[in-house]
């Protein structure tokens, strides 16, 4: 992951699975993944997600994908914004979804409530 991390990666090296950057960003994926988990199943919110959406975001739960993390750092550098960049890599996730479950990333939620689970 040094490719993602910044300029403390060395001094952080141990601790690096909790506080790096790509820590960050898995921790970001797995609260948008969660959130969006959590209202397919609320009685309040009228939309289902299929077997294979929920298969990919638990996926994205358990593990980061080294891949992934830097395609969300891709995506940061046009967006200019790191938890639009994960909303963003999160609909390429699940690519070929309804619109109506896509439109469900981030349903709510501020950039500040992302990052203050995460």
């Amino acid at each position: 992951m040094n490719r993602v991390d910044g300029r403390y990666r060395s001094k952080l090296d141990k601790l690096s699975p909790l506080v790096s950057e790509a820590a960050l960003i898995s921790y970001r994926l797995r609260v948008e993944a969660e959130w969006l988990l959590h209202l397919s199943e609320s009685a309040e919110i009228d939309f289902e997600l299929s077997a294979n959406a929920k298969q990919k975001l638990t996926a994205v739960i358990k593990e980061a994908d080294p891949e992934g993390l830097l395609r969300v750092k891709e995506l940061e550098k046009t967006t200019n914004h790191d938890v639009k960049a994960v909303e963003y890599y999160l609909r390429e996730v699940l690519v070929g979804e309804n619109d109506r479950t896509l439109a469900f990333i981030h349903f709510a939620c501020t950039s500040e409530d992302i990052n203050n689970l995460s």
